[in-house]
């Protein structure tokens, strides 16, 4: 058994975590969905006992918590603003792509 099996989720709801990973997070249902970025600081909004969601994505999106590690040094602060914009970007471009869906569908 792994370490990080045995250990479980070590986050919390209110945790910062920076992306550590570069590539796809999937989506079960298929549905269009925010993307972590690799080098962004985020929150973490709730967690279970594998993955977590992140504050100003989807609550019901979790992410597998071992793409992600705690924020330790204060100096990446700089870089959660620039995250927070491209993190609004994709909140934009997700209803887009949602609203385009619904019009497809109807």
């Amino acid at each position: 058994m792994k370490n990080d099996e045995i250990k479980g989720n070590p986050f919390s709801p209110g945790d910062r975590v920076v992306c550590i990973v570069d590539g796809e997070w999937s989506n079960d249902l298929g549905i269009p969905c925010q993307q972590p970025k690799k080098n962004c600081i985020y929150t973490v909004f709730e967690t279970n006992e594998k993955n977590i969601s992140l504050v100003g994505f989807d609550p019901f999106h979790g992410y597998d918590y071992r793409g992600f590690a705690p924020v330790q040094d204060a100096t990446e602060m700089q870089e959660d603003e620039t995250c927070e914009q491209v993190a609004k970007e994709a909140e934009t471009e997700y209803a887009k792509r949602k609203e385009q869906k619904i019009e497809v569908v109807v």
